[in-house]
Formats: C-alpha cells, sequence, structure tokens
C-alpha cells in the first residue's frame, strides 16, 4: 500500500538515473567497525552493499561494541577531545580480531603528521581526510584483499604506497607540501 501511494513521475517522464553499484571490491559477511564521531562516514562505506557498519562515537561505546561479535575491519579517528583513543581503539581490536585489518583515520590530511600516529598505533592503512568516495571505498577494499593475502608489515612506506595506487585523484595530495600547521590554513 505505501507503495502506491508514493509519488511517481508523470507518464513518459525520464527515470531517476540509478546509483551505480559498487562490485569491485572484497564482500563482507562481517560487519565493519567504525570508531568515528561523525556519522557520516556510516553512508560512504555502506555504498557498498555487503559491507555493514557498527558506528560507535566514543571510546566507552567502542569497548562496549567491540566483544559482541568477529569484525571484518576497523576504522578508528580519536574524538578531538579524546587524544590517543583510536590507538588504544587499534591494539583493544587487534586482539579480538587478528585477521581483520586496522585502519588509523587522521585529523590531519598530512602523510607527514598522520603517518607518524598511525604507526605508532601499529595500522595496518592510514587514511587521510580530503579522499574521493570511489577512492576510499578502493583503498578500504585493497587493503582487505591485501591484509588477506600478504603479511605487509604497517610502515610509511607502505600507507603512501596503498595511498598512491588507490587514491591518485584525490585533493589531500595537494596539501602535502605544506609545513604550517593545517587548520590555520586558509
Amino acid at each position: 500500500m505505501r507503495d502506491w501511494l508514493r509519488r511517481r513521475p508523470p507518464a513518459g517522464a525520464p527515470a531517476a538515473q540509478e546509483q551505480p553499484v559498487i562490485t569491485n571490491v572484497p564482500a563482507l559477511s562481517d560487519p565493519i567497525l567504525l570508531f568515528m564521531e561523525n556519522p557520516a562516514f556510516v553512508a560512504l562505506l555502506e555504498e557498498v552493499p555487503s559491507w555493514h557498519v557498527v558506528h560507535t562515537r566514543s571510546f566507552g561505546d567502542f569497548s562496549e561494541a567491540l566483544p559482541q561479535c568477529k569484525y571484518a575491519m576497523l576504522i578508528a579517528l580519536s574524538p578531538l577531545d579524546d587524544s590517543g583513543a583510536a590507538g588504544r581503539a587499534i591494539r583493544a581490536f587487534r586482539d579480538l580480531n587478528p585477521g581483520a585489518p586496522t585502519v588509523y583515520h587522521g585529523h590531519d590530511p598530512r602523510l607527514a603528521v598522520s603517518g607518524p600516529r598511525a604507526l605508532a598505533c601499529g595500522a595496518d592503512v592510514l587514511m587521510l581526510g580530503g579522499v574521493l568516495v570511489h577512492e576510499l571505498i578502493l583503498c578500504l577494499g585493497t587493503a582487505l584483499i591485501l591484509k588477506r593475502q600478504y603479511a605487509i608489515e604497517p610502515s610509511l612506506e607502505s600507507y603512501t604506497r596503498l595511498l598512491e595506487n588507490t587514491c591518485a585523484a584525490s585533493p589531500f595530495w595537494r596539501l602535502q607540501n605544506i609545513d604550517e600547521p593545517i587548520f590555520e590554513i586558509e
């Protein structure tokens, strides 16, 4: 009944263009654990039909969700008022999900700033702000494949190569040679 009451385009009107389904990344049977204050990332990840997300906003919420099930991946971005929370989350996640990739999402979009922080956490992958959505999905999908098939130790070189190979068109690259604090740049 609800479908019948929905607004329909007039006869002869062009149908709305369908969104392409992302299919060139691994399908996941387990959810992705997202530790990040902003819920907007959930919709981006769920562009992939088989990717489902458990979203936690605080370390307390994360700690409660972590033992509830097996996860395919962790993406962690520390809340602004809880520096170091992403590192704590990565270490706790790895204990319960040793085969799943861990992603450190830096607040600063520069590799030279966020890379060492990701490395200190032992994250498998570094993600930065300013990545195009389709490249974000490609990067995370590639990380899933690499983690399953190869033993790649986290390093600044591995972070850089993954981003170069999957996120080449993303605008964050334009910020890499800036030395001033990034949030003061207009």
